[in-house]
C-alpha cells in the first residue's frame, strides 16, 4: 500500500511537471503565435489597402522572416501534440504563404520607384530645353530655326519615355489596388502629354513662321526678279520693233498676279503676327490672372518684370491695361511687404525684449524684467493676425506668448524669493562681520616660522576649532553672500594650511637639522680618523668616492634651509671647505698614482712587444735580423729611460698611497732583455762569421776527399803528405775555433768533440809510434821493449774505446784494420823482446821493422784521415743544411 502511495505521488509529481512544462511552453509559443498572426493580418491588410504605405512592404517581409525563423527554432524541440504547437504551425504556414506575395509586392514596388525616378529624370531633361526656348524673346529666323532643330532632336527621345511609361503602367497594375501607383502613372501621363503638345505647338508654329519667312525672303524676290527680266525684254522688244506691236496681256496678268501674291503674303504675315500677338496677349493675361490668384507673400518682383519685358513687343493699346494691372499688383505687394516687415520687426522687437531680459538676481532687476514682460505682452497683442497667419509665424507667436507667461510667473516667484533672501542676508551679514573680525585677529596673531613645533600645535588646537564652529553655525546663507562665506572659509582654510605648512616645515627643518648634524658628525669623524699610513690605491679611490658622496649630500642641502640657523650654516661651510680641500688633494694624488700605473702598464706592454719582436729575430737570416736588431736597440734605450722613471716612482715614498702594488723589477727586466738582445746580436754576428768561413772549410773538405785515396808509398812523400795534412788540419781547427759551438746542432758538436778526442789519441799514437819506430829503437833494451809493448797495448785499448757508432761501414773497416796493424806491431815487439832474451838477432828482424814503420804510417794516416773525415762530414752536413735553408 505504501508503494502504491509512493507511485501515485510520483505520478502526481510527473503530472504537475508535465502541466508546468506545458504551461511554460504555452507561455513561450503563444506570444510567437500571436505575433505571427498579427503580422499576417497586417500583411493582408497592407496588400488589400489602396491607401497603404508601399515602404512597409519590405519591412513587413523582414519582420515575418525574423518571426518565422524564431518560430521554427522553438518548434524544433517542442512536442507535436501540444495545442499551442498546432496553433503556431497554422500561423507559421499562413506566414510562409504570404511572405512570397508580400516579397513580390515589395520587389514590384522597388522596380516601380526605380522606373518612376528614371521617368522623372527623363521628363526633366525633356522639359528643360523646351522651357529655355519658350522663355526667349522674339529673335531672328536663324536663331529660331536653331531652336527648332534642337527641339526636334530632343522630341525624338519621347519614344523612350513612352516605353518606360508603358512599363510603369504594367508595374502599377501588379501593385493593384495601390492607389498611389495609379496616381503617379496618371500624373506622368498628363505631364508627358502636355510636354508633347508644347513641343508640337512650338514645332508647328516655328515651321509655319519659317515657311512664310522663306517665301517672303527667298521665293518672292526670285519671282520678282524673273518678272523684272520679262519686263525688260518686253520693253526692249517694244522699242526695237517697227511693224508689230508686242502682246502685253500676259505680262499684265503676271504683274497683277505678282501684286496679288505680295498682298496675300503681307496679309498672311500680318495674320501670323496678329495670331502671335493674340497668343502672347492671352498668355500674359493668363500669367497676370495667375499672379492675382497668388498670395501677396508668394508674388515675386521677377515674375512682374518678366511680364513687363514681354509687354514691350505689344502695341500700347493692348499693353497699357496689363501694365496698369502690374503696377497695381506691385503697389499691393509693396504695401503688403511694408505691413509684413513692420509686423515682423515688431515681433522681432518682442522676441529680442524677451531674449534680452536681465539675468540679474537682484530685486531691481526682477522688477525691471516684469515691466518689460508686460510691455512685450501688450505689443504681442497688437500684431496683425493676417500677417501672422500669412507668414506662418503663428506657432512662433503662440510660443512667444507662452514664454512670456512663463517668464512672468518665474519673475514673480523670483521677486518673492529675493525679498525673503534680503532678510536672511541682513542676519547673515552680522554673523559674517563678527567671524571676519575673528579671522583677521587670528591672521595677525599667527606665530612665526621659527616657532617650535610644539608651540605651533598648541596654537592651532586653541584657535581653529572655534572658528570652524562659528562658520558651520551659519547655515541659511543668501546667494550673494555665498562668496563671502566661501572667502571666510578659504581664509580659515588658508590659516589652517599655513599652520600645517609651518608645522610641517618646522618638523622637516628639525629633521633636516638633525640629519645635517649627523652628516657633519660623520664628516668630522672621517676627517679626524683618516689613516696617516700609506694605504693601497683602492682604499684611496673608495675614500674619494665616500668623501665625494658626503660632499654631494652637503651640496644638496638648500642654503635657504640653513638661513634660520647661522651656527649650523657656519659648520656646514667649514666642513664643506675641509671636504673640498681633502677631496682635491686626494684627487691630485690619485691622478698621479693612476698615471704612474698607466705608465707601468704601457711600459709592460712595450717590454712584452720587444720580447716578442726579439723572439721573432731569425739568426739564420742575418740580413733582416741585423735590421730588426738595430731598430730594437733604440727601443731598448727608450725603455731603459722609462723603466728608470717608473722604478724611481715605485721606490719613492708617498704619504697617502702605498707603492707595494707597483712593479720594481723593471730595471732587472731591462737588463735581462739587454743580455738577451746582446746574445741575439752575438748569434747574428757568429752566423755572419759562419757564412764567411763556410767556403774555405768546404774547399779544404774537397781537397781532403781527393787526397784520402792517394796514399804515397815512399816514406819521404808520406812524410810530406803528413806535413801538408797537418797544415790543413791546423787551418781547419783555426776555422772551427771561429765557429761558436752553440751555432752547430748537438750531433755536430758531439762529432767535433769526438774529433778532439781523436786528435789527442792521434797525437799520443804518433808520439808512441815515433818513439817505437825511431832509429834508436833497434838498440833498445828489453826493458824499453817492454815499455813499448805496454804503450802499444794502451794505444790499442785507446783506439778500441773510440766510438764506432758514429762511423760508417768503410770507416769501421779501417778502424778494424788499424787495430790489426797495432796488434801486429805488438806481436813484432814481443818477438823482438824474445829475440833479445835469446840474444839472437838476425837480419830477419828487418821485415819486422818495416812492418812496424808501415803500421806507424797506416795508423797516422788513418788517424788523420779519420779525424779530418769526421770534421769535414759534419761541416759538410751543416753547410748543406744552411744552403737548403
Amino acid at each position: 500500500m505504501i508503494a502504491g502511495v509512493k507511485q501515485r505521488r510520483v505520478n502526481a509529481e510527473d503530472e504537475i511537471a508535465r502541466i508546468a512544462a506545458d504551461e511554460s511552453l504555452g507561455n513561450t509559443l503563444i506570444p510567437i503565435c500571436d505575433c505571427l498572426s498579427r503580422l499576417v493580418n497586417d500583411a493582408n491588410r497592407l496588400l488589400l489597402d489602396p491607401e497603404g504605405l508601399p515602404s512597409q512592404y519590405r519591412t513587413s517581409v523582414e519582420e515575418l522572416n525574423k518571426e518565422c525563423k524564431h518560430a521554427i527554432t522553438v518548434l524544433h524541440d517542442a512536442p507535436a501534440n501540444h495545442p499551442s504547437v498546432e496553433a503556431l504551425n497554422i500561423a507559421l504556414s499562413s506566414a510562409e504563404n504570404i511572405i512570397p506575395l508580400l516579397g513580390e509586392r515589395a520587389k514590384n514596388w522597388d522596380e516601380f520607384v526605380r522606373v518612376r525616378d528614371e521617368i522623372d529624370t527623363d521628363l526633366s531633361n525633356l522639359r528643360q530645353p523646351l522651357d529655355e526656348v519658350l522663355t526667349k524673346p522674339r529673335r531672328s529666323i536663324n536663331e529660331a530655326m536653331n531652336d527648332f532643330d534642337t527641339l526636334c532632336v530632343t522630341r525624338q527621345n519621347s519614344g523612350i519615355l513612352d516605353n518606360k511609361v508603358r512599363i510603369l503602367r504594367e508595374l502599377s497594375e501588379r501593385l493593384d489596388p495601390l492607389e498611389s501607383a495609379y496616381a503617379d502613372v496618371r500624373f506622368i501621363d498628363v505631364d508627358l502629354e502636355q510636354t508633347k503638345e508644347q513641343y508640337d505647338e512650338f514645332v508647328n508654329g516655328t515651321n509655319l513662321q519659317g515657311s512664310l519667312e522663306e517665301h517672303r525672303a527667298i521665293q518672292l524676290p526670285a519671282l520678282q526678279a524673273e518678272l523684272s527680266a520679262l519686263q525688260e525684254r518686253h520693253n526692249e522688244a517694244n522699242n526695237t520693233r517697227k511693224h508689230i506691236d508686242p502682246d502685253t496681256s500676259r505680262l499684265s496678268v503676271l504683274n497683277d498676279r505678282m501684286s496679288s501674291l505680295g498682298a496675300l503674303m503681307k496679309l498672311a504675315q500680318e495674320s501670323v503676327e496678329k495670331n502671335e500677338q493674340e497668343a502672347l496677349i492671352a498668355l500674359l493675361r493668363m500669367k497676370l490672372l495667375h499672379l492675382t490668384t497668388l498670395a501677396l507673400r508668394e508674388l515675386s518682383e521677377e515674375s512682374l518684370v518678366d511680364i513687363e519685358n514681354q509687354l514691350g513687343s505689344l502695341p500700347s493699346e493692348h499693353g497699357d491695361q496689363m501694365r496698369n494691372q502690374i503696377d497695381q499688383l506691385r503697389d499691393m505687394k509693396k504695401k503688403h511687404d511694408d505691413v509684413t516687415r513692420e509686423t515682423l520687426e515688431r515681433f522681432a522687437v518682442v522676441e529680442n525684449a524677451i531674449a534680452t531680459l536681465s539675468s540679474s538676481y537682484d530685486i531691481e532687476g526682477v522688477e525691471a524684467n516684469l515691466g518689460r514682460i508686460r510691455d512685450a505682452r501688450e505689443a504681442l497683442a497688437e500684431l496683425s493676425p493676417e500677417v501672422i497667419a500669412e507668414e506662418k509665424i503663428a506657432d512662433r507667436v503662440e510660443n512667444t506668448r507662452g514664454i512670456i507667461d512663463d517668464l512672468a510667473k518665474r519673475n514673480e516667484d523670483e521677486l518673492q524669493r529675493l525679498l525673503r533672501e534680503r532678510d536672511l542676508r541682513n542676519n547673515a551679514l552680522e554673523l559674517f562681520d563678527q567671524l571676519e573680525r575673528d579671522v583677521s585677529n587670528l591672521e595677525n596673531a599667527l606665530p612665526s616660522s621659527m616657532t617650535p613645533s610644539s608651540e605651533l600645535i598648541d596654537f592651532k588646537q586653541a584657535n581653529m576649532p572655534s572658528l570652524l564652529a562659528k562658520l558651520n553655525a551659519i547655515t541659511d546663507v543668501p546667494i550673494d553672500l555665498v562668496p563671502k562665506k566661501d572667502d571666510l572659509s578659504n581664509r580659515i582654510d588658508t590659516i589652517s594650511r599655513m599652520l600645517d605648512d609651518r608645522l610641517n616645515e618646522r618638523i622637516k627643518y628639525e629633521e633636516k637639522a638633525k640629519k645635517l648634524q649627523d652628516i657633519l658628525s660623520e664628516c668630522n669623524d672621517r676627517l679626524r680618523n683618516r689613516s696617516e699610513v700609506p694605504v693601497p690605491i683602492e682604499d684611496i679611490i673608495k675614500e674619494v668616492e665616500d668623501l665625494s658622496s658626503l660632499l654631494t649630500r652637503l651640496d644638496a642641502i638648500p642654503q635657504k634651509d640653513l638661513s634660520s640657523c647661522t651656527e649650523l650654516a657656519g659648520d656646514v661651510d667649514n666642513v664643506n671647505a675641509l671636504l673640498k680641500e681633502q677631496v682635491s688633494s686626494l684627487r691630485r694624488t690619485l691622478n698621479d698614482e693612476e698615471n704612474a700605473r698607466e705608465k707601468q702598464n704601457e711600459l709592460r706592454s712595450r717590454i712584452s712587444a720587444v720580447v716578442d719582436r726579439l723572439h721573432d729575430v731569425d739568426v739564420e737570416n742575418p740580413g733582416s735580423a741585423r735590421k730588426l736588431v738595430d731598430s730594437l736597440d733604440a727601443e731598448l734605450q727608450k725603455l731603459r729611460e722609462n723603466a728608470d722613471s717608473c722604478h724611481q716612482f715605485a721606490i719613492s715614498l708617498s704619504p697617502l698611497v702605498s707603492h707595494d702594488d707597483l712593479d720594481k723589477t723593471f730595471p732587472e727586466q731591462i737588463e735581462h732583455l739587454q743580455k738577451e738582445f746582446d746574445e741575439k746580436k752575438k748569434d747574428i754576428e757568429q752566423s755572419i762569421e759562419l757564412c764567411r768561413v763556410t767556403p774555405e772549410i768546404i774547399q779544404i773538405s774537397e781537397i781532403l776527399q781527393q787526397q784520402s785515396d792517394e796514399i804515397p808509398h815512399n816514406l819521404s812523400e808520406q812524410q810530406a803528405m803528413l806535413v801538408d795534412l797537418e797544415k790543413k788540419k791546423q787551418r781547419l781547427e783555426n776555422l772551427l775555433q771561429t765557429i761558436p759551438m752553440e751555432m752547430l746542432p748537438k750531433s755536430y758538436v758531439r762529432e767535433i768533440a769526438a774529433l778532439d778526442a781523436f786528435n789527442v789519441a792521434r797525437q799520443e799514437t804518433e808520439v808512441q809510434l815515433l818513439c817505437i819506430t825511431s832509429p834508436e829503437s833497434t838498440e833498445k833494451t828489453l826493458e824499453q821493449l817492454r815499455r813499448d809493448e805496454d804503450a802499444l797495448c794502451r794505444l790499442q785499448q785507446r783506439i778500441s774505446e773510440l766510438g764506432r757508432s758514429s762511423l760508417d761501414d768503410e770507416q769501421r773497416n779501417e778502424h778494424a784494420h788499424m787495430l790489426d796493424r797495432i796488434n801486429k806491431m805488438i806481436a813484432a815487439v814481443k818477438r823482438k823482446s824474445r829475440t833479445c832474451r835469446t840474444a839472437a838477432f838476425s837480419l830477419d828482424a828487418a821485415p819486422s821493422d818495416c812492418g812496424l814503420v808501415s803500421a806507424q804510417w797506416d795508423i797516422l794516416t788513418w788517424t788523420a784521415m779519420q779525424a779530418f773525415g769526421q770534421v769535414v762530414a759534419a761541416c759538410q752536413k751543416f753547410f748543406d743544411s744552411k744552403r737548403k735553408k
